[in-house]
This record gives C-alpha cells, structure tokens and sequence, in this order.
C-alpha cells in the first residue's frame, strides 16, 4: 500500500525525498543555548541542516548557535527534533547552510574517502 500511495505522488518506493544532499561527516562543534556551550559531533550535514550527537536537551523549535572553534565559524539553527540518535537541526538560512555544508564537507574527514 505504501509502495502505490509513494507512486501516486511521483515518489519512487524507499528512497528519501530530502531537498539537499546529506554528507557524512564526523567534525566536533560546539553548540550554544541560552548562553550555555555543550560539544557535539556533526554525524551528517546538508545545506538544509545537521543531525548532532549526542542529542542537545533543547526543545523544538528552539535556536541555537553552531560553531566550529577551530575557524569560528558560527551559524545559527532551529531545532526540528530529538531523537535517540542524535539532535536535528535546521539551518536559519539555506545560502549560509549551503556555504557551511560545502565547508564541512570539504575540511573534516568524510565516510566517503
């Protein structure tokens, strides 16, 4: 049934729909909320958003700041979930998200070396 109603949308069967390409990434980040800085890791980053482990104790909705220490380079995200993974996030604007995305990508190891 699944498989009919994903066609009747123009979706093929069991792929994702995402609107940006996810790349994984392992790169430590700090995250700032209400003033308070928690350590994460980046497990995944598109220039949509991010998904942080461990998950960040933040409600939905929320905005944070993401930074990268190493470069200062900060952006700031709105929290869309939580789950046993890790926290997912998504960025404010999707041109800087894009810019940090490539960044990310492009300056921290990858799984697809």
């Amino acid at each position: 049934m699944k498989a009919l109603i994903e066609r009747l949308l123009g979706r093929r069967p069991g792929r994702e729909n995402r609107k940006f390409e996810r790349y994984k990434v392992t790169a430590p980040l700090a995250v700032t909320i209400d003033g308070n800085e928690y350590v994460c890791e980046i497990d995944n980053v598109s220039a949509g958003g991010l998904l942080l482990k461990p998950a960040v104790e933040a409600e939905v909705g929320t905005i944070l700041t993401v930074t990268d220490h190493r470069t200062g380079l900060g952006i700031r995200a709105e929290v869309l979930g939580n789950t046993d993974v890790g926290t997912r996030m998504r960025f404010e604007s999707e041109e800087a998200g894009s810019i940090v995305a490539i960044w990310v990508k492009t300056t921290h190891d990858t799984d697809e070396d």
